[in-house]
């Protein structure tokens, strides 16, 4: 009978994607038992994510692992590189030599968790899911001892191939400082104090208040018969996005304050953004519109409009010194022969 390959879970010994799927479900095995989902939903890297599925069907290639796919190492031997003392296995290299299990209760203690010997990755993995940590908290936790488990690794493959041996302090603040990085890029709205993040994790982070809207200041100035507006617009740190300068219609600085309204409505509708805004003097007549002058009640109407298109908007007074930028800007634009707008 002539050799062929067959597919041992088929009677016909044909392969079939359904039966393979079936397999992967199966809940006869521990393996298969293993809550592959949990690895594939951490906040952590890609490569981080492989190296944790590795670990969890023991693939990683440890000395014990390499043996028995038929790899010799002579006089190297096949010894924990931490303690020479038994085989490297993944459940010892990884939990259980002396020098590691050191490493992971100094990680453990940042976090206020006592630490316990681990099984192997399935023990581990089921510890870190129910630690009594929620929200956020359990987040940032598992993803510190995802890169903690992580950490391991190349300091291993340090000390076998380039015979570096890591001091215990240096594993522990690489481990910290892949773990901040990666929260970081992970939780923007997310504030971790630094020093506090050294000695207690678990307490070093809060959630940054970010004022979404942004700020236009406005001002109206008149000079011999010529009048000019302008407006400023600030993010919520205070960095200028966008201005507009340049001469108005009217004849006198109240005017042309308004006037300065309804242009920085026009270019916030242009933009597209949403945010507050700050008026000058004008600020009684948008608190009491029977305080409005006749001879503006057109434009009012006309603000009013593009107000009702923007949704939030309030007007606040703002001292001149407090708004030198659309002061100077004012003065620039009556000089100007048309208006001038720019954002970015």
């Amino acid at each position: 009978m002539e050799d062929r390959l067959i597919w041992i879970h088929d009677k016909q010994g044909e392969f079939s994607v359904r039966k393979l799927s079936e397999l992967l479900i199966c809940a006869e095995t521990a393996i298969f038992r293993f809550a592959f989902d949990r690895i594939w939903n951490l906040k952590v890297p890609p490569k981080l994510k492989s190296f944790l599925w590795m670990v969890s069907i023991d693939r990683i290639p440890t000395k014990e692992f390499l043996g028995k796919s038929g790899v010799k190492f002579g006089q190297l031997g096949n010894g924990c590189p931490w303690c020479q003392r038994e085989m490297e296995s993944l459940e010892h290299f990884l939990f259980n030599c002396n020098f590691i299990a050191g490493f992971w209760r100094n990680i453990l203690e940042l976090w206020e968790v006592k630490w316990r010997p681990f099984v192997d990755f399935s023990d581990f993995f089921f510890f870190c899911n129910n630690v009594l940590y929620k929200g956020v908290v359990k987040s940032l936790w598992l993803i510190s001892m995802s890169v903690a488990c992580w950490s391991v690794w190349p300091a291993r493959n340090e000390l076998v191939f380039e015979k570096r041996w890591p001091k215990m302090s240096n594993l522990v603040f690489l481990t910290k400082i892949r773990a901040l990085m990666w929260i970081r890029a992970v939780y923007d709205e997310l504030e971790v104090d630094e020093k506090i993040w050294w000695v207690c994790p678990v307490r070093s982070w809060s959630v940054v208040v970010r004022n979404s809207g942004v700020k236009f200041n406005m001002s109206g100035m008149e000079s011999e018969g010529d009048a000019g507006c302008c407006g400023v617009l600030r993010n919520s740190k205070g960095v200028v996005r966008a201005v507009f300068s340049g001469p108005c219609a009217a004849r006198e600085s109240s005017a042309a304050e308004v006037g300065a309204v309804c242009l920085a409505l026009e270019v916030f509708i242009e933009m597209g953004w949403k945010g507050s805004f700050g008026s000058s003097d004008v600020f009684c007549w948008f608190e009491n519109k029977c305080s409005r002058p006749w001879s503006l009640v057109s434009i009012f109407k006309d603000i009013e409009s593009r107000v009702s298109i923007i949704g939030n908007v309030s007007f606040s007074r703002v001292d001149k010194h407090g708004n030198a930028m659309a002061f100077a800007l004012a003065a620039a634009g009556l000089k100007r022969q048309k208006m001038f707008k720019a954002w970015w």
